[in-house]
């Protein structure tokens, strides 16, 4: 679990005042709602071709071996459709945070870094996207701290002491607002 208690500004603990980032919650919704469609959709189908085909089981000619196999094929997708629905529902039940803020420096799923350690912060918008990244260089020498984490671990990298966090999901806004909370420096 995350040493940060949920979203909102001013969450403390330990006694101490701590800001999580989290994804916004339409994404995750609409990850949903397409995974429960599609695989319905391709259980459903997968049941329409594979009533004929095993009602006919005695005559077994090459085109009911295809529509069989591609009846297994659609079943299985289906089923890991819905699986992938449901790790989506866990998301939008108990969302994972992407970062976490507090006076002494930030968390994310690569570790924990001292505000002493970071040299500047950026927000940089990928070309071909609307999302964007915070990129902390750190100085020469420091890396983060790593320790358990329940924090979301997706795209996250450090290399050459740099840590780039994708903040897929979350406005501009609202990371530099969470950000100024605790961070003194400009950010980029």
């Amino acid at each position: 679990m995350p040493t940060f208690a949920g979203s909102k500004i001013g969450n403390r603990v330990d006694g101490r005042a701590r800001v999580a980032l989290c994804p916004g919650r339409g994404g995750v919704a609409l990850r949903l709602v397409f995974s429960v469609l599609l695989g319905v959709d391709l259980v459903g189908l997968s049941i329409v071709i594979l009533r004929p085909v095993v009602r006919h089981l005695a005559v077994v000619d090459v085109w009911a071996g295809l529509a069989l196999g591609f009846a297994v094929v659609l079943g299985v997708l289906g089923v890991f459709a819905l699986r992938m629905a449901a790790a989506e529902l866990r998301l939008l039940r108990h969302p994972r945070p992407l970062l976490g803020f507090d006076e002494d420096g930030l968390e994310c799923a690569a570790g924990r870094v001292r505000w002493q350690d970071v040299e500047r912060i950026a927000l940089k918008c990928e070309q071909d996207s609307s999302a964007y990244d915070l990129h902390v260089t750190l100085v020469p020498h420091a890396s983060p701290v790593l320790g358990p984490s329940g924090f979301a671990w997706d795209g996250v990298s450090f290399e050459s002491s740099e840590l780039r966090v994708p903040l897929r999901g979350v406005a501009k806004k609202q990371a530099l607002e969470r950000l100024g909370v605790f961070y003194r420096g400009s950010v980029a």
